[in-house]
């Protein structure tokens, strides 16, 4: 069996990106976002550190804060199922590792909060990038692949993000 990804929804170049990160990372598939976050740590000698937030939910599910010398803490919806959790990370790594967020993209509000300020197209690439990178996580051997299936019945993807139902078995 091969995966093969549909054409109409490729951004160029970003699955070449995510699997140069994780060869430039030495990781291999299958894995988690933790494991791509402490890979990522030891390669840019960052500090990624990733916390809940309860005020996290409504309309975002996640953010990162950068802070000086290379430190960042990533918040998430607290209450988020282990499969958004996963993109959640994914997406604001993907910020870390493309260089959106820098602590002087950093804005105090006149409230008094903060926030990280990205571009629209920023965000896009984030969101690509962490597809990618959900769907490549995720890749088994062929075997490993027709079992899974097979047990489920399942024919096709259908949703970690939008890219795993652009997957063809």
């Amino acid at each position: 069996m091969v995966l093969r990804m549909s054409r109409q929804t490729q951004i160029p170049g970003m699955r070449e990106q995510v699997i140069e990160t994780c060869t430039e990372l030495k990781l291999r598939p299958p894995f988690e976002a933790i494991d791509l976050l402490l890979r990522m740590t030891k390669a840019r000698n960052y500090v990624i550190e990733v916390a809940p937030h309860p005020m996290i939910g409504h309309t975002v599910s996640g953010f990162v804060h950068p802070f000086r010398d290379g430190v960042f803490i990533i918040y998430y919806q607290h209450d988020a199922p282990k499969v958004l959790l996963e993109y959640i990370i994914y997406h604001e790594l993907a910020h870390i590792w493309l260089k959106h967020v820098t602590p002087e993209s950093v804005k105090v509000l006149r409230d008094g909060t903060f926030v990280t300020l990205t571009s629209p197209q920023q965000e896009r690439d984030a969101d690509e990038w962490a597809r990618y990178m959900t769907a490549y996580a995720q890749i088994m051997t062929g075997c490993e692949l027709a079992e899974r299936l097979h047990a489920t019945g399942v024919q096709r993807f259908s949703r970690y993000g939008k890219m795993l139902s652009h997957f063809e078995v």
